[in-house]
């Protein structure tokens, strides 16, 4: 497969047949196919572009060993052209015929002209191994090649350097955050893209050197710390290789004016197969279906590999599988395993395998014997809402290139399948490519490495530009850190710039280890950057951890886990304890710290950390809190702290309950409140309200004192005569929204407003008051006055004599004449009316009374008919008309006869 130039500045590592309109690639595009003999899943071997034949040829018989003593410096070492890669051992045949050592010729030619490229090759075409080596041959520099994950960039080192050597060769190096083998003779360097990009800030001449070439591996995965280093790497004009399994080369090249190179062969077929419809069972469940399907087959003796999206979801199809799988490696791969259990997963002997692990079983690292990957086509993934400066751990779908990456594992060492849990038609209607994580991530640190390599955030060349509120977010918190002035990093920054910390965790480090926190703040600051560890520990084995004096929480036993020796408690994350110590022993060296530190020196650190996630839990038995900003949170329910009061989150997560969200703090501290007070003093405002007391039907007065809209103290007492005008203007408020009502205003009260309101749309030339809505808001003024007492309000009385004195003496005297509140009747009785708005008056008499009432009685002057309600005797309603004249003609003569019987000793005419 030779490669072939492709456009101004493009090459092709291909030929072209032209496409198949049927045929579609494992992505969903139109599925281009090599010319030569054989598929695209069969590429033709060589055997003159071998790694061995590119390295050996010019260093044949050249060795050099490493001199004695060599020390492993932290940015690495750049031995340049006197420090040959040494090629010790013949490479294996499946090494050898790399489908990726086709392309190597026109690349080097392209990175010689001083440009720099993307590749793209199907999984184990040899991208992560074979064309590192092979690009070492006519490089004076190394080769550093960067990967999103510590397991992968270890495992590559150890498995080039078992290539060339006995496991341990000097040229072949890896370095991740707490772990390295490194020298002056390392020459391929396998870096996790954190790591390489905090020493390109620390010491960029050293860490990438003139004549070195870095390869972003995996790019598609568009990390943060990815979209840093490639943007300062083409700000230093240094030469790179973006390498990817399913990245758009083409759209990608053309914006960073790079040469695009294509391997389309695979080393074996795969044949992938979906569900034929969907299915609400949990996803253990479809998975172990498939396994048990996969081991029925005779033909396949091969590994499994089986991707979940999380732990939890790892150990549910563990156990589903081991029902039926008794004489198979059950085995679990993620990154909270220590390096010992990850070993396992990947070992090239033992016994048939299923492996179950997470996304980090997609890329670079090769799970040797695998031909059967079942994908469950989720992951979990970190979204950031930086309005609600909040994280989010979402499970969702992956895309389809994610989709790619996972079935590639199978086609490794021979044909293989992958079975899909999901439809085809469910793939192809997820997204191409993942959100970049400049969409999806808190920026805050990635703009403090910026700062930090005098590059102003707002002018760098991000391959995608964040979203505007990401900027802002992460400008806010930098700037509530005191890590950045308008301009530039502050002292403080600096300081913060240096540590392999997010900005707050440094910050609280910061300014711990200046109040004399020492080894206990280091502790808790490799507590908050690690995962979980201990979750699962008895509460007895954590209060026997040595707390004493330490500020009461979550925070402060886990830190003494970390700082102590001896025998770990029984529910302790092996794998995420050692992660934490090593960036405890990392934090104690870097810092040059020494003693074992103040614990007094923690709550005030962790205050100016995390200013914003300071909470009150006002109750002891219940797990709700108020923060700032008004929202609502509660306690993770694995915190230790019971007790109420002030407390402030070192994390904090969104949570989605019965569709709203909520906030969940976790790590936390109780802060004592007279701390609170002290260091939070600018914060806190005193004030006085009034309050409505419900049993006692009063108001009250309360000072209060409150720190960003949290009331944390208040002292409740009887409105004094200099607070009784706010106290009684408070009430009025309170019955004008509704919430309090005047015990006096009855149905008389409303009866009259209406008969008045009647009135005047009746006779509007009598201009009569209508008691709207600023006339009712006088009303109640003048009802309530200098009041804080329901009892001192006028009764119904009281404030009816109020209201009639709105009108004069002739027009209330007509408003009881045009809307009377009784009507007389013939018997000598009279009726009463009632008046309700958009109801016509009513009135309700018994049938003898309303004989000799021939027709229906009107109000207004004879205007209004009145609705009547005529009952029995036993005063049920037989009819309700405002026509009397037709009750007495069509329904009374039959009623009439019903009533005699009934009710024999009443007259009935």
């Amino acid at each position: 497969m030779a490669a072939s130039g492709r456009g101004a500045g493009h090459g092709r590592a291909s030929s072209h047949r032209r496409p198949d309109p049927g045929r579609r690639d494992q992505r969903g595009r139109p599925q281009r196919r090599d010319a030569r003999s054989g598929s695209s899943a069969h590429p033709r071997q060589s055997d003159d572009l071998t790694v061995p034949r590119l390295l050996a040829e010019r260093h044949r018989g050249r060795q050099h060993a490493p001199r004695a003593g060599a020390d492993h410096p932290i940015h690495g070492g750049h031995p340049g052209p006197s420090r040959p890669l040494r090629v010790m051992n013949p490479v294996p045949r499946s090494d050898r015929d790399l489908p990726v050592l086709e392309l190597v010729p026109s690349l080097v030619e392209s990175l010689s002209r001083g440009r720099s490229a993307i590749v793209t090759a199907p999984p184990g075409t040899g991208k992560s191994t074979g064309l590192p080596l092979a690009l070492l041959d006519d490089r004076p520099g190394r080769v550093i090649v960067t990967q999103p994950r510590r397991l992968a960039a270890r495992m590559l080192a150890d498995h080039v350097a078992r290539l060339h050597g006995d496991g341990s060769s000097d040229a072949v190096g890896f370095a991740v955050r707490g772990e390295r083998r490194e020298s002056d003779a390392t020459r391929l360097l396998y870096v996790t893209e954190g790591l390489l990009l905090r020493r390109m800030l620390v010491d960029p001449e050293k860490a990438v050197r003139e004549g070195d070439v870095v390869i972003l591996d995996e790019f598609h995965e568009r990390s943060i710390d990815a979209d840093l280093v490639l943007g300062i790497l083409r700000e230093r004009g240094i030469l790179h290789v973006l390498a990817s399994a399913t990245i758009d080369a083409d759209s990608l090249g053309g914006r960073l004016g790079c040469d695009a190179f294509d391997v389309r062969a695979r080393l074996h077929p795969i044949d992938i197969t979906h569900r034929r419809a969907p299915s609400a069972d949990p996803c253990w469940d479809l998975a172990a279906e498939a396994v048990r399907e996969v081991l029925e087959d005779a033909g396949d003796d091969g590994d499994i590999l089986v991707f979940m999206p999380g732990r939890r979801e790892i150990e549910r199809t563990i156990e589903a599988c081991r029902r039926f799988a008794r004489d198979i490696d059950l085995v679990p791969l993620h990154g909270g395993l220590p390096g010992s259990a990850q070993d396992r997963a990947v070992a090239p002997q033992g016994p048939r395998r299923i492996v179950v692990a997470t996304n980090i079983a997609e890329t670079s690292i090769t799970i040797p014997r695998v031909t059967t990957v079942i994908d469950a086509g989720l992951a979990r993934i970190d979204r950031f809402d930086p309005e609600g400066e909040i994280g989010r751990l979402v499970t969702e779908p992956i895309d389809r290139a994610g989709a790619v990456q996972r079935a590639g594992r199978a086609g490794r060492v021979r044909p293989g399948r992958c079975i899909r849990l999901y439809t085809e038609s469910e793939f192809l209607r997820r997204p191409e490519d993942r959100t970049p994580a400049t969409e999806r991530s808190d920026l805050a640190d990635a703009f403090l490495r910026l700062h930090a390599a005098g590059i102003d955030p707002g002018s760098f060349d991000w391959v995608d530009p964040p979203p505007a509120a990401a900027t802002e977010h992460a400008r806010r918190t930098l700037r509530r850190i005191d890590a950045v002035s308008e301009t530039d990093l502050t002292a403080i920054g600096r300081r913060l710039a240096l540590l392999p910390l997010p900005p707050r965790i440094g910050r609280f480090l910061v300014d711990a280890i200046d109040a004399g926190g020492g080894a206990f703040a280091a502790a808790i600051a490799a507590v908050l950057s690690e995962r979980e560890l201990a979750r699962g520990i008895s509460s007895g084995d954590r209060d026997a951890l040595p707390c004493e004096g330490d500020p009461e929480g979550d925070l402060s036993w886990r830190a003494r886990l970390v700082m102590g020796p001896g025998r770990d408690p029984r529910g302790v994350d092996t794998g995420a304890l050692v992660d934490a110590r090593r960036t405890f022993r990392d934090l104690m060296r870097l810092c040059r710290i020494r003693d074992d530190g103040d614990a007094s020196a923690i709550v005030p650190a962790l205050l100016q950390a995390f200013p914003d996630r300071v909470a009150f839990r006002r109750d002891d038995d219940h797990r709700s809190c108020a923060m700032s900003g008004r929202r609502h949170a509660v306690l993770d329910r694995d915190s230790v702290v019971r007790a109420s009061g002030f407390m402030v989150a070192g994390a904090i997560r969104g949570l989605e309950n019965r569709g709203e969200g909520m906030t969940v703090l976790s790590m936390v501290t109780v802060i004592p409140e007279e701390i609170a007070v002290d260091r939070l003093a600018d914060r806190i405002e005193e004030g006085r309200r009034y309050e409505f007391d419900r049993e006692r039907g009063l108001m009250v007065e309360i000072e209060h004192r409150n720190l960003d809209g949290i009331e944390f103290q208040s002292d409740r007492r009887s409105v004094g005569p200099g607070s009784r005008g706010a106290a009684a203007a408070e009430l009025l408020r309170l019955i004008e929204i509704g919430e309090v009502r005047i015990p006096g205003w009855d149905e008389k009260v409303d009866a009259f407003i209406e008969r008045t309101r009647r009135t005047a749309s009746w006779f509007p030339e009598r201009g009569l008051t209508t008691f709207d809505e600023e006339d009712l808001g006088v009303m109640r003024a003048e009802i309530v006055g200098d009041r804080t007492r329901l009892s001192d309000l006028p009764g119904s009385e009281g404030i009816l004599e109020i209201l009639r004195s709105a009108l004069d003496w002739n027009d209330a005297r007509f408003v009881d004449q045009m809307a009377p509140t009784r009507l007389a009747l013939p018997g000598g009785r009279s009726m009463r009316l009632t008046w309700r708005s958009g109801e016509p008056p009513r009135g309700s008499a018994r049938i003898g009374d309303l004989i000799g009432l021939d027709r229906t009685p009107k109000v207004g002057g004879g205007r209004v008919p009145v609705v009547l309600e005529i009952l029995a005797p036993n005063r049920r309603p037989v009819q309700v008309t405002d026509d009397l004249e037709g009750f007495w003609e069509r329904t009374y003569p039959a009623l009439k006869k019903e009533l005699k019987r009934r009710y024999p000793r009443h007259p009935w005419p």
